[in-house]
């Protein structure tokens, strides 16, 4: 008999480590990833559904099977909603977003799954890349607030039946339609027009929504979708084919007991993050030629940064880092060049998302070390962060007094191939890394996907270190 035999939250763990997090509606760390439009799509009317076209023709088909009356979630982890039975083998929580071309595929997957096998339980809840329910996130979908209230509002008006029944439209359509188009539909389900566009305009649904939001946010979701399979996250779901159905197949083949979401309890946001690092793979660090370091060559833990001099959230990131190391002696600190600006940095075709000053302080650091040596570059270094508020073209010449160099040679060296070279190198190094967004950070060559969380006990970046340079037992 074996000493133990494999749960299936320990399958699910391992299957979440088989590909890395990289699904095409990630939000990057605090900027718009390299090379992706994020301008600012036109707000949507107040009390209005947004027009955005590329609406399909609507289905106007009801939800097949018969789905039972929304769970309470006291002490569980679920939703509103739920389709199949009330203890289910594997359970499935999904958090998606009507505008999201991923959750498409998925949330099809799921509800195929959720029909075909009285077995599996499904839960759908919200995640609009849209600011308009969703604060923090940037404006990827501008109708998906829209679309979520609409669901709501129909769950508000005809229950767990009508829930299931707009979700199914609202994907059919991309989340993406016109007040005649919804209009048309909400006749075509036989409903009262006028009673659901004042449901969808009006706060309940609102708040509906926005409570996902934030149990999301909870979580540490920064993506869509998120899935759960009997609340443990699935990160391949949307990187490694099927991911979603091999899941439930390996579920089912430890023979757990039926139960409902009681028996679920995904951690929260601070352990994901710092569970996340865990789990990434190992990146291909490609050599600093410059090698602007700070600390011992054979430190316990190795710390690199991508950022831009110009960019709040870098700065905020290198002096949490600096705080925290600057009495420690096994941590090396690298600072490399990701200036945000496609005048310097190839991989950034969004002139919106620009930072106006960043490839001109790139290379004013860089002048300096190559001027100076180490000291002089961490000088500027500091200086630039310091003074980030007043980037200007005079603010070189005074940031090259204080460092001690002569204004003219720095000028002059800011503009030679081998700065620019420099930078180009660490550009070409993100880029091969993986890099989705500035500041990106590195601990012992995996990348950390969240740096940042409000409101942690401990900094999830000192959980990290502290794992790290902890004595090995």
């Amino acid at each position: 008999m074996p000493r133990f035999a494999p749960t299936a939250a320990l399958f699910l763990a391992m299957l979440a480590c088989l590909a890395p997090l990289t699904p095409r509606d990630a939000v990057a760390q605090d900027a718009p990833k390299p090379g992706e439009n994020s301008a600012t799509p036109a707000q949507s009317p107040a009390g209005a559904p947004a027009a955005t076209g590329g609406a399909s023709a609507p289905s106007g088909q009801a939800a097949t099977g018969a789905p039972s009356a929304p769970v309470a979630r006291s002490g569980g982890f679920s939703g509103r909603y739920r389709l199949g039975p009330e203890k289910a083998v594997v359970r499935i929580v999904l958090f998606t977003g009507y505008q999201c071309p991923l959750c498409k595929s998925v949330e099809a997957e799921a509800m195929k799954l959720a029909r075909s096998r009285s077995d599996v339980a499904l839960w759908v809840r919200h995640f609009p890349m849209c600011p308009d329910c969703n604060p923090g996130a940037p404006n990827m979908h501008p109708n998906g607030c829209w679309a979520a209230r609409a669901a709501e509002a129909a769950a508000i008006l005809h229950g767990v039946d009508g829930f299931w029944r707009m979700h199914e439209w609202l994907f059919s359509v991309s989340g993406a339609f016109t007040d005649p188009q919804i209009e048309a539909q909400v006749k075509a389900f036989g409903w009262d027009w006028q009673a659901f566009k004042s449901a969808m305009q009006g706060p309940q649904a609102l708040e509906l929504v926005k409570a996902d939001v934030n149990a999301a946010i909870a979580l540490g979701l920064h993506y869509t979708p998120m899935a759960f399979v009997n609340g443990v996250e699935i990160k391949g779901v949307t990187t490694v084919g099927q991911a979603l159905t091999r899941a439930v197949e390996e579920v089912v083949k430890l023979n757990p007991p039926a139960t409902g979401p009681e028996a679920d309890s995904p951690p929260p946001a601070s352990d994901k993050y710092v569970d996340d690092w865990r789990q990434a793979r190992v990146a291909p660090i490609v050599p600093d030629g410059s090698d602007w370091s700070l600390g011992p060559a054979d430190a316990t833990a190795t710390v690199v940064v991508f950022g831009d001099f110009q960019q709040q959230h870098t700065r905020e990131l290198w002096q949490s880092l600096r705080a925290y190391t600057a009495d420690k002696r096994n941590i090396r600190l690298h600072f490399r060049h990701f200036p945000f600006n496609g005048a310097c940095n190839k991989q950034v075709k969004n002139p919106n998302g620009n930072t106006r000053f960043g490839c001109d302080a790139a290379r004013a650091a860089e002048a300096a070390g190559q001027l100076g040596g180490v000291t002089t570059y961490w000088a500027m270094h500091d200086f630039l962060l310091a003074n980030q508020e007043n980037f200007s073209a005079e603010l070189w010449k005074q940031a090259a007094v204080a460092c001690g160099l002569n204004p003219e040679a720095h000028a002059e060296q800011m503009n030679a191939d081998s700065v620019r070279a420099a930078i180009e190198e660490d550009i070409d190094a993100a880029v091969r890394m993986g890099l989705t967004g500035v500041p990106w950070v590195f601990v012992n060559q995996k990348p950390i996907p969240r740096w940042r969380l409000d409101g942690a006990k401990v900094p999830i970046l000192q959980r990290i270190i502290d794992e790290v340079t902890a004595p090995k037992k």
